[in-house]
């Protein structure tokens, strides 16, 4: 943060010798240098455009359009960006700033584009490069290439009405009977013409299958190796999906990552046979809007998604895809991932951690530990539990039993304070994920029913109650925020290096 700082700090002093635009520059400088969007989008809204260096003026748009998912925003400006600026980005900036140009041009049906653009600025700083990312260029240009030969994510409705469904299940036999976990089980999926059980994980940023499904499922392998990170590392492959099926809802070319889904150690692993085919935010964002029901166990989505409505947004991706949002703990502000994947109440980071030392000595946090498991292995985090603590979140509040924080880093980085797990989900009755906007809704049950799922009520409670060292697995759905984070692949750029 400090070299970013000085980093930032030099750009302003160089294009804005004035006190009125040096004051604009640095409020748009922290915001991008401390990753806050929301804040950025504010604050390039409310303030004067000639206030704002030229330089800062379109990297902010690119920014915006990038994170809040506004690629008729970010194209323009990183074309711009790369043809105007790239003196003042330097190397590690223009190689971010290429990959997430990218990214927004194969998500609009670009993939071709994308590969030219990785192509070009690799040739262009290769000399500079270490040799990690170089590869990486090398692989994310085959990747686009192998995907220019699919129109990916293609949504179609088989519904003559206004709203097409697909509906789900909690399952709460996940892991062994003893230590149960929990998982969003989408009902009646057919994966090219077979039925399939798929995991739905609004935490995973790519969708995730093992090999041996993916070969069952006569997916189309791609020749094209990926690398996944999270306690360890994994080699896998692209392949490719022709239809999928949701209820009424067809999805074609559909990309997966295709890895093994272990974190070898034996009774961790027992919870990880339910994500070995898994959707996430890819096929959210080509849905648009969709709208989870926890009380009829449906989601809903309109068959014309709405136009952006220049409502701010209170979501944002992070660099590996994930869904964040705005949250607050006990009244305290918190960037939380929305993670339906992980079947607990959720976790805090050290991020949340280093910054509310005094509230967690305050609230009597007791000591605890708790592991988690990823690819390649699992490790143990130290930490406290802290008890009774109120969340709030898109305007509506719930009680959480319990939630444990951390004081060790973990997988949960990213700049961002913790998971909101499943369990904390299910108190709410409905989540509307509006992707144009960039906007989470959320409805809470009636005083009366508050916290119960009505049609959920014959299957048992699943909140958890920590012990320490009671499971080596205690946060599942903890592995895909993970794989999403540390993956190498075309939608996961780094952050920016300001």
């Amino acid at each position: 943060m400090k070299k970013s700082l000085l980093f930032i700090s030099a750009i302003i002093m160089l294009l804005n010798p004035t006190l009125s635009a040096q004051t604009a520059d640095e409020r748009i400088g922290n915001a991008m240098n401390n990753a806050d969007w929301f804040e950025l989008e504010k604050q390039y809204n409310s303030l004067p455009k000639d206030s704002i260096s030229p330089f800062l003026e379109v990297f902010s748009r690119a920014l915006i359009g990038n994170r809040l998912n506004r690629p008729d925003v970010s194209i323009p400006a990183f074309g711009e960006l790369l043809a105007d600026y790239s003196d003042y980005l330097g190397v590690d900036n223009a190689v971010s700033s290429s990959m997430m140009y990218a990214m927004d041009l194969s998500r609009t049906g670009h993939s071709d584009v994308a590969a030219d653009l990785i192509s070009a600025i690799h040739a262009a700083t290769e000399q500079y490069l270490d040799s990690a990312t170089s590869t990486r260029l090398r692989n994310m240009t085959d990747q686009y290439k192998a995907l220019s030969a699919y129109k990916t994510n293609q949504v179609s409705f088989n519904t003559q009405g206004k709203i097409a469904t697909f509906s789900f299940q909690i399952d709460t036999n996940i892991g062994p009977a003893d230590k149960p976990a929990a998982a969003m089980m989408l009902d009646n999926c057919i994966v090219n013409g077979k039925k399939a059980g798929i995991m739905f994980d609004t935490g995973a940023g790519a969708n995730i299958i093992s090999d041996s499904l993916a070969m069952a499922y006569d997916m189309i392998p791609l020749d094209v190796p990926v690398t996944v990170s999270g306690m360890g590392m994994a080699s896998g492959h692209i392949a490719i999906a022709k239809e999928i099926r949701l209820g009424e809802i067809t999805v074609t070319d559909v990309p997966f990552y295709v890895i093994p889904v272990k974190s070898g150690h034996e009774e961790a692993d027992k919870y990880m046979k339910h994500l070995k085919l898994v959707i996430g935010s890819d096929i959210m964002l080509a849905l648009k809007d969709l709208t989870i029901d926890f009380s009829s166990n449906t989601i809903s989505v309109p068959t014309a998604a709405g136009e952006r409505d220049g409502t701010p947004s209170n979501m944002c991706f992070s660099s590996g895809m994930n869904l964040l949002t705005k949250a607050s703990v006990a009244g305290l502000p918190a960037l939380m991932n929305i993670d339906t994947g992980d079947g607990s109440d959720g976790i805090l980071s050290d991020m949340f951690y280093n910054r509310n030392k005094e509230f967690v000595t305050e609230a009597k946090g007791t000591p605890d530990s708790l592991r988690m498991a990823g690819i390649g292995g699992w490790s143990k985090l130290n930490g406290y539990k802290l008890t009774d603590i109120p969340l709030s979140l898109a305007g509506n509040t719930v009680s959480l039993p319990s939630i444990f924080v951390s004081e060790d880093h973990s997988m949960l980085s990213d700049n961002i304070d913790g998971n909101i797990g499943l369990a904390t989900l299910l108190k709410f009755r409905k989540l509307r994920f509006d992707m144009v906007n960039m906007r989470l809704s959320t409805e809470p049950y009636p005083a009366d029913l508050q916290g119960l799922n009505p049609d959920c009520l014959h299957t048992p409670a699943f909140d958890y109650i920590h012990k320490p060292e009671a499971s080596p697995y205690q946060m599942v759905g903890a592995l895909l925020f993970g794989i999403a984070k540390y993956m190498i692949y075309p939608y996961s750029p780094d952050n920016i290096d300001l």
